[in-house]
């Protein structure tokens, strides 16, 4: 099982190799909105929408719980400007022990994370 943070969905949907289906995977439901908004940007309504309906099954609510750990992880690593999104998908990854899957260099040297490009 791999998580998957907003850029390898946009990435795979604008390189049109689109997501490998040899691999679970999961997001949060942070991502599947920054990868909702950004689809509106470079396509449109249409677009967005399918790829919000493909995504959305695999797309966890945020559990409460891991927000302070989040949230301080964010503040920890504040040099590196992570979003709300990428500090909670992270930590998510890491409370399930999967690997957190992302375009982000700044998360290069983490445990747990696989950088793509």
């Amino acid at each position: 099982m791999e998580f998957y943070d907003s850029y390898v969905f946009i990435d795979g949907i604008q390189s049109k190799e689109g997501l490998p289906t040899d691999t679970k995977i999961t997001t949060l439901s942070s991502n599947l909105a920054e990868v909702y908004y950004v689809l509106l940007r470079i396509f449109n309504k249409k677009t967005a929408d399918h790829f919000f309906n493909k995504i959305k099954e695999i797309a966890q609510d945020i559990p409460q719980e891991i927000i302070p750990e989040a949230m301080q992880f964010r503040y920890e690593h504040r040099k590196k400007k992570f979003s709300h999104a990428d500090a909670l998908g992270y930590t998510y990854a890491r409370k399930h022990n999967i690997t957190f899957v992302t375009g982000d260099k700044a998360f290069k040297g983490l445990e747990g994370v696989r950088v793509i490009r």
